[in-house]
């Protein structure tokens, strides 16, 4: 079972041995807080957690300390205060800054980034709710916050991207530059191999997981600034030239979301702005 291999770990200090044992950690994490009594289960999995971050971190090499820094992410995701999520996240850079492999430290700067923006974002949790209500609270005076968060879902997709293998990297691309009536008709699919298509799917359904829901948080943090630049950017409505400071949030919408429909082509998305956003960019 997971204790058991984690068990073993402590007397193989292979490369294999480290992936084998942070998987292992992460299952005993998640089956420990599942079992957990009602209202502590992180509690319980930051437990498992602490006892075995130790052992990653005793170890030398680059395939130990990336995982070790994988492990310091899976503490701040089960620890929601602020100041542990910090702390957590500082060590993970320091641990991968050393490893060799680019797209190892990439894959664990893209988490630490997500980590940062959702630790951001909560402060603004009630505001963000308050959208869906007859008072919305959200201000003015909230953009710059909400700008510096847009940006920050930016460079941690980015950075998780680069971490992909470089066909994937390309397919991604394609994909978000391929008119949304292709990649609803399966038309872009169909230029992919069956290889292509896994690796694509598998990385976009990464970024958008109940584990890990970037790109549904990224959307919350653009939609509120659609919402409070309703006015002046009027990004949905048609035959009105989209401003030159709309632009990157309209490009980000069609980044954001467009890559859903590979994994979901019944997806539960606003197609209509899509589109409207599309036109828009596409117009002179």
């Amino acid at each position: 079972d997971a204790r058991a291999l984690l068990t073993h770990a402590k007397s193989d200090r292979t490369p294999l041995a480290a992936a084998r044992a942070r998987s292992a950690l992460r299952v005993l994490a998640v089956a420990t807080s599942a079992l957990a009594p009602g209202g502590s289960s992180k509690a319980a999995a930051l437990a498992v957690l602490r006892e075995w971050t130790p052992l990653f971190a005793s170890r030398t090499g680059d395939a130990w300390q990336a995982e070790y820094a994988h492990v310091l992410l899976m503490l701040a995701d089960y620890d929601d205060a602020p100041s542990a999520t910090a702390a957590s996240v500082a060590a993970a850079r320091q641990a991968v800054g050393s490893v060799r492999d680019g797209a190892a430290r990439q894959l664990v700067l893209g988490h630490c980034l997500r980590l940062e923006a959702d630790q951001r974002r909560r402060t603004l949790a009630d505001k963000l709710r308050s959208l869906n209500s007859a008072t919305p609270q959200l201000a003015a005076t909230d953009d710059p916050a909400l700008a510096a968060l847009e940006d920050l879902y930016a460079q941690a997709l980015d950075a998780l991207a680069q971490a992909a293998d470089p066909r994937t990297q390309d397919n991604l691309q394609r994909l978000i530059a391929t008119p949304l009536e292709q990649v609803e008709s399966g038309a872009f699919e169909s230029t992919l191999s069956l290889l292509e298509r896994m690796r694509l799917r598998l990385w976009i359904q990464s970024t958008f997981s109940p584990a890990a829901p970037l790109r549904q948080n990224w959307y919350q943090i653009l939609d509120a600034r659609m919402w409070l630049h309703r006015g002046d950017w009027q990004l949905r409505t048609e035959n009105v030239p989209l401003p030159a400071n709309a632009q990157t949030t309209a490009r980000r919408v069609l980044a954001c979301l467009k890559p859903i429909l590979l994994i979901d082509k019944r997806a539960d998305l606003d197609r209509a702005l899509l589109r409207l956003l599309e036109k828009k960019l596409a117009a002179p």
